[in-house]
């Protein structure tokens, strides 16, 4: 069953930056291909068909690796 994950950007200013910096503000595949395994390329390749994406990142912690270990590819996340 697909599920839906809400992202909230944490409640101060770098948060909040960083959000509109990477949801509000599509990616290119150029700019994050330095960053990722060749798998991961293709994957994002794959998906997308070359178009600009929205990317978040989170760094492990006791409120995020739980979350990232619930989802599943097809769920949905919404801010």
């Amino acid at each position: 069953m697909r599920k839906i994950f809400i992202v909230v950007a944490g409640g101060n200013p770098a948060a909040e930056r960083h959000f509109e910096d990477t949801i509000q503000r599509k990616r290119s595949i150029a700019e994050v291909e330095n960053y990722l395994p060749p798998d991961q390329l293709n994957n994002l390749k794959n998906i997308y068909h070359g178009a600009d994406f929205i990317v978040w990142g989170s760094v492990p912690g006791l409120m995020n690796t739980p979350r990232w270990d619930r989802m599943d590819p097809g769920d949905v996340v919404r801010n």
